[in-house]
C-alpha cells in the first residue's frame, strides 16, 4: 500500500525540522534551475538579435563571457 508511506514521507517533510530544511533546499535548487534557463533563454535572445556584444550580455543575463561565447556558436550552428 502506497498511501501510508507516502503520507508519512509528507508528514516528515512538512512537520519536522529535517524535512522542512530539505524541502527547503529542495526549492532553492529548484529556483536556482529555473533562473539559470531564464538567463540562457535571454542571453539567445541577445545573440539572434546581433545587437549586443558578449560582454554586454554577459552583464545583463549574469552569465560569464565564456558561457555566453558557447551558447553563441550553439545558436550560429542552429540558424
Amino acid at each position: 500500500m502506497l498511501t501510508k508511506p507516502l503520507a508519512d514521507k509528507t508528514r516528515m517533510l512538512k512537520e519536522t525540522p529535517e524535512g522542512v530544511d530539505t524541502m527547503c533546499k529542495a526549492i532553492e535548487e529548484n529556483n536556482k534551475r529555473i533562473l539559470k534557463n531564464k538567463e540562457i533563454e535571454i542571453a539567445v535572445n541577445f545573440i539572434r538579435l546581433g545587437k549586443n556584444t558578449y560582454d554586454e550580455i554577459a552583464e545583463a543575463t549574469g552569465l560569464t563571457v565564456e558561457e555566453v561565447e558557447k551558447l553563441a556558436e550553439t545558436v550560429n550552428h542552429t540558424a
